[in-house]
């Protein structure tokens, strides 16, 4: 079971543990005191007053994100960093309030403002339908509306008694999930390897020694560090230049055949002529006048000799 995989199991396993409080909780759940006037500017399907709800929305969300944080550390001071991220990410999630939602006493509220909450799930209790984490949603974001709304309309300390004693009682239940979910599932995480030992070697002695095998001066057991003796010990060692032949001389080279008849080929060629014969057909410069006429009336020899044996002669230009 990767961290993953347990991080996930704990969240379902808290997340149960605050649904069964909100759910067998002998009374209802406080539902956001909004006043009736602004449960009905809520439900209001204006254009402007849906651009109004999503700023709501988003406020509502740091507003209640906040409070649960400060319900946690003070119902357990002396918790860690993982218990406070592991209970703070459930109760702070919209299935959470959708589930306070679906259990809050609408009684305090208009028969007309009790038929807009019930249309969004509001107060069915038992009779709610259960919800995935996209249908929880809508409601969840209804909640956190009409949460930034109460602030707007009652101020912050109100809205933190309200909050405090809604948290209260689902923190309190994750945070007794929290500590008793090691203890009940089934499969625990591996040690990391750092931590893993080999049977009868102690904290600081490796499985070698434990056996009385002798081994190399370790850095635990010099203070003065055994890499910088081994690093000054390789530059002290002088250079040595191999004697001998070398092992590559006993291997056989393979023969290129087709290589060797091609340099026979150039080298036959190359001796058979002489140095008057390369020095005129490699070296000597042929001089080509472009501006002669062809004479047609002569041979194509008689012609060439002609012309091969006339020096440039320059244009002006």
């Amino acid at each position: 079971m990767t961290a993953d995989d347990i991080n996930k199991a704990r969240f379902e396993w808290i997340k149960k543990a605050m649904f069964d409080f909100i759910e067998d909780s002998p009374t209802r759940l406080q539902c956001v005191p909004l006043s009736d006037d602004g449960w009905r500017v809520f439900s209001t399907s204006s254009d402007a007053q849906k651009v109004a709800n999503e700023v709501h929305e988003a406020a509502g969300d740091a507003y209640l994100n906040g409070l649960a944080a400060d319900v946690i550390y003070e119902t357990f001071p002396d918790g860690n960093t993982s218990m406070y991220t592991s209970i703070h990410s459930v109760a702070k999630s919209n299935v959470v309030f959708s589930k306070m939602a679906e259990h809050a006493d609408l009684t305090p509220f208009a028969a007309d403002v009790q038929w807009t909450l019930n249309g969004l799930t509001f107060g069915l209790g038992q009779d709610a339908p259960h919800k995935d984490k996209k249908e929880a949603k809508p409601t969840g974001d209804a909640f956190e509306t009409a949460t930034s709304m109460y602030v707007e309309e009652a101020g912050m300390d109100k809205f933190e008694a309200w909050g405090k004693a809604l948290f209260s009682g689902p923190i309190r239940a994750g945070g007794a999930a929290y500590k008793s979910f090691d203890a009940n599932r089934s499969d625990q995480p591996p040690p990391s390897p750092s931590k893993m030992r080999p049977a009868g070697a102690t904290k600081t002695q490796p499985k070698h020694q434990a056996k009385g095998k002798r081994t190399r001066t370790t850095r635990n057991s010099d203070p003065k560090g055994s890499l910088h003796k081994v690093v000054h010990q390789v530059k002290a060692v002088p250079y040595r230049p191999l004697k001998g032949p070398s092992p590559f001389d006993s291997q056989p080279l393979e023969r290129d055949v087709d290589n060797e008849l091609e340099e026979a080929e150039v080298v036959k060629m190359l001796t058979e002529w002489d140095e008057e014969d390369l020095s005129i057909e490699l070296f000597s410069p042929v001089y080509i006048d472009e501006t002669a006429p062809l004479d047609k009336g002569k041979g194509k020899a008689e012609y060439e000799e002609k012309r091969s044996s006339k020096p440039l002669v320059a244009r002006n230009t």
